[in-house]
């Protein structure tokens, strides 16, 4: 059982992780990251939706694969209402594969270490920071650092460990990508009301080469 020391550890090697990572390792400080996957950007976590604000402080403007002016959100008695103007970018949709590659890339070429297939199995706090058990495949190793950074998503094994409170609801979302369907260029959907997605909304998104992303999100108990 090896050990190794850091200033920062960060779990979760998704874009937020990714993007700390760069800041802390451009200031000097000794990163790493874990991501329990094997693969950066796998699986599919999320709509992919980016606004030019944040892809203008974190580029990666080649992982665009479209641009989207607005939304036209469907009420439950039919209404249409378009939010948006024709022209005006609001928003972008990525690869999130790709996106989450070129975010973790930079963190790296800043100085950070990522370690994949790597899952925390326990922490302490201790004077000097915090001590981490982990797992990287089938060794198990020693962490320890003096900041811990929890980025690992809405079920964080760093909330928990640390019992940092509990979220009051939880959603659960589905998504899947299509071809065939029929949209207005530049413009996604979104559509409420109980008979399609009970307590939240479904989205239609376009994804580029004539596919688009459609999912709902709702609590478990109205699905």
């Amino acid at each position: 059982m090896g050990r190794w020391d850091y200033d920062v550890v960060i779990v979760g090697a998704g874009p937020v992780g990714g993007r700390a990572a760069t800041l802390l390792s451009q200031d000097g400080l000794r990163v790493l990251m874990l991501e329990e996957h094997e693969e950066i950007g796998r699986p599919f976590q999320c709509a992919g939706l980016v606004t030019p604000s944040a892809m203008d402080v974190v580029g990666g403007h080649h992982t665009v694969l479209e641009e989207v002016d607005g939304a036209l959100i469907h009420g439950p008695s039919g209404t249409l209402v378009p939010v948006g103007t024709e022209g005006t970018l609001r928003t972008y949709v990525v690869c999130r594969k790709r996106f989450d590659q070129y975010v973790v890339q930079m963190g790296m070429e800043a100085g950070a270490e990522l370690w994949l297939d790597t899952v925390p199995l326990e922490a302490n706090r201790t004077d000097d920071g915090v001590d981490l058990t982990v797992r990287r495949g089938e060794e198990t190793l020693n962490v320890s650092c003096k900041l811990l950074i929890g980025a690992d998503g809405a079920h964080s094994w760093t909330r928990r460990t640390f019992r940092m409170g509990r979220p009051k609801e939880l959603m659960i979302g589905f998504q899947t990508e299509v071809v065939g369907y029929e949209g207005r260029d530049r413009w996604l959907e979104m559509y409420s009301g109980s008979a399609i997605a009970p307590g939240f909304f479904a989205w239609v998104i376009p994804s580029g080469f004539g596919t688009h992303r459609i999912g709902l999100w709702s609590t478990a108990d109205r699905l």
